[in-house]
């Protein structure tokens, strides 16, 4: 099953880098990372969800890690979409059985 998952995990990535871009800060730099908004570690259900990603460079990346409730001020104010979705979803952490072959052919 793990390499399924690190399957959906590639193409989650590559879809989330496909999208705009985002600078938290004017002098962003380095490559583009893909940054899930509610953390995958505990929000398992969410982990594939194009709609918990957002492109960052790996400045901005490293930053929103480091200041997890900056980065969501900064959200807010800048892409008012995203963060509506995460409003309607921090409180949804119960694991869901994931059919990850499903989610796969849905991201590629």
């Amino acid at each position: 099953m793990r390499r399924i998952i690190i399957k959906c995990d590639r193409a989650w990535a590559k879809k989330v880098k496909e999208g705009q871009v985002r600078k938290i800060h004017t002098d962003a730099f380095g490559p583009v990372d893909p940054h899930h908004i509610l953390p995958k570690s505990v929000y398992h259900n969410f982990r594939h969800d194009l709609n918990n990603g957002i492109a960052l460079y790996r400045s901005d990346h490293t930053w929103a890690e480091n200041n997890p409730e900056e980065f969501l001020k900064w959200l807010e104010v800048n892409v008012p979409e995203k963060y509506q979705w995460y409003l309607e979803n921090k409180d949804k952490k119960a694991l869901i059985d994931l059919d990850y072959e499903k989610t796969y052919e849905g991201l590629i």
